[in-house]
């Protein structure tokens, strides 16, 4: 058998775009853009029942100073800390084989909960079973040995 009685047939090879005209400044004008070839004739959107439109709440943008402000982070409610490597790994050993019959849904629900029963551990022995008032931020660093 020969190989010249064989011929390729399929898909036509692709013509590729020059990279050049991808870039829309580079386009010439006559061009219909992307947006003009999807849009709608202006006859079908007229004849749309109108929708209100939803209210929308004022975006407030998010400065790299107020990301990383005490008060931001104490709104959302995180908290960054230090735990010796032994006790976390205690912990999360507890959490993976307990956390199921305890109806934990996750890591955070299983610290929340342990720091809840330390607060309130502590405000029954030491202020009458009653919260404690708030004490404002913690302090940043280290502490100073005694």
């Amino acid at each position: 058998m020969s190989d010249q009685s064989r011929t390729l047939s399929g898909l036509p090879s692709r013509q590729l775009a020059d990279p050049k005209k991808l870039i829309r400044r580079n386009r010439p004008a006559s061009e219909p853009s992307v947006d003009a070839a999807n849009a709608a004739p202006a006859e079908s959107v007229a004849e749309l029942p109108a929708v209100p439109a939803a209210p929308q709440e004022p975006v407030q943008e998010k400065t790299p100073a107020a990301r990383t402000s005490a008060a931001v982070k104490a709104k959302e409610g995180r908290i960054n800390t230090y735990i010796d490597p032994a006790v976390r790994s205690r912990a999360v050993a507890a959490f993976q084989h307990t956390g199921h019959l305890e109806g934990e849904t996750g890591w955070n629900e299983f610290v929340e909960l342990a720091l809840l029963e330390l607060a309130q551990r502590r405000e029954q022995e030491h202020n009458e079973g009653q919260p404690f008032p708030q004490a404002g931020a913690l302090k940043a660093g280290r502490p100073l040995k005694a």
